[in-house]
């Protein structure tokens, strides 16, 4: 048959060489917000531009970064030291990628963000204290968990402290464990949650979906209701049925987009010509 031949060269395309083996939580909450997104960004790693605020945003982390770390082997750090080193890093950055910087500039951009960096230090470094492992601060941590449909679950946390608590640099509340995720984070990503679900302090305890509060993500497409208390068993189902669902869309090339998204409206996305050109439009 024809047609079936033609569908099964377009999924040879899609899948390629490639099979899908490993997930992340930031590739999850891609998908959830708009799954051709997660095709190119996450799959075909399609070149896409980088802007200012994620240039100030990788300034940001890496500056904190430095500093937990000095911090957790009880090194003073000088924010001058700190500073330079996050310099060198930034050059680096600019010559290695083509940055978008509108109306301003690189080093605008930075101290910026350095003046992020320090007033969150001032403000909240007091009560983190990375925790160490075999000699190795837990910052910008791998965390790897295989579920039970062999797919790996793995990321990167920006702090694991001594008190099991993840630190997220980008969420309002910049500590969480499972009753300190607020309504804004769990409207905002379900990442806190399943980082949390990663670690093995978290297994036995009862889970509120991330996804009951978002306005942007149609819950009965992902099998959930307005249901609290998930068992752990529960929730890595729900992550087995994502894989499951991202693994039919490369056979069938099915990936559905959310034009409704700001992301997609503000023309901000940065697969918005690849996701409106006639090349994907099957899809």
């Amino acid at each position: 048959d024809r047609k079936v031949q033609a569908q099964d060269k377009e999924a040879e395309k899609i899948m390629g060489e490639k099979e899908l083996d490993h997930i992340s939580p930031s590739s999850i909450d891609t998908y959830l917000i708009c799954q051709r997104r997660w095709f190119f960004q996450h799959w075909l790693r399609l070149e896409s531009f980088s802007s200012y605020p994620m240039y100030g945003g990788n300034i940001y982390h890496k500056f904190l970064e430095l500093y937990y770390i000095d911090k957790a082997l009880g090194v003073k750090s000088k924010f001058g030291y700190l500073e330079d080193k996050v310099h060198d890093y930034g050059k680096q950055e600019r010559e290695e990628n083509d940055i978008f910087w509108g109306q301003t500039s690189p080093g605008k951009v930075e101290d910026f963000a350095l003046r992020g960096a320090k007033k969150h230090i001032k403000e909240r470094s007091k009560d983190i204290i990375p925790d160490i492992v075999d000699g190795q601060p837990l910052v910008e941590n791998t965390l790897e968990v295989e579920l039970k449909s062999g797919i790996v679950l793995t990321g990167r946390t920006d702090i694991q402290t001594v008190e099991g608590t993840i630190v997220d640099h980008k969420t309002k509340n910049v500590q969480f464990k499972l009753r300190r995720i607020t309504e804004y984070q769990m409207s905002q990503k379900m990442q806190p949650q399943i980082y949390l679900f990663m670690l093995p302090a978290y297994k036995r305890v009862k889970w509120e979906v991330a996804l009951l509060g978002r306005k942007d993500i149609n819950n009965s497409i992902y099998g959930l209701t307005n249901k609290r208390n998930y068992s752990h068993e529960q929730l890595e189902g729900f992550l087995d049925n994502l894989v499951s669902q991202m693994i039919y869309g490369l056979k069938n090339g099915v990936f559905v987009a959310n034009y409704t998204h700001f992301l997609c409206t503000s023309r901000y996305c940065s697969y918005w010509d690849a996701c409106h050109s006639t090349e994907y439009q099957d899809l």
